[in-house]
């Protein structure tokens, strides 16, 4: 999962910079993202509160916005997670 979330990491860089599907690109960071951390046991609502920790007010304002939209798609990355798992384990 690390190899992939790094595919992505590369493929918004490059989106960035050609100035070309960034949405899509950052759309995929986060996907994987939110996967590596469903399966390494790392919770959304926990990194939202270390952003808290070190909050400025800008941070802390955008993810408050967030919030509701990265847990409604943790649980679906944790379905997607645990349909990989039970497809890898047939």
């Amino acid at each position: 999962m690390l190899g992939k979330l790094n595919e992505e990491v590369k493929e918004l860089i490059e989106a960035i910079q050609k100035n070309n599907n960034e949405v899509h690109e950052a759309a995929d960071v986060l996907y994987h993202l939110l996967v590596l951390l469903e399966g390494s046991g790392i919770k959304i609502e926990d990194v939202m509160k270390e952003l808290k920790k070190r909050q400025n007010g800008y941070l802390i304002d955008k993810m408050k916005n967030m919030k509701v939209v990265f847990l409604n798609f943790h649980q679906k990355v944790a379905g997607d997670l645990k349909d990989i798992i039970q497809h890898k384990n047939r």
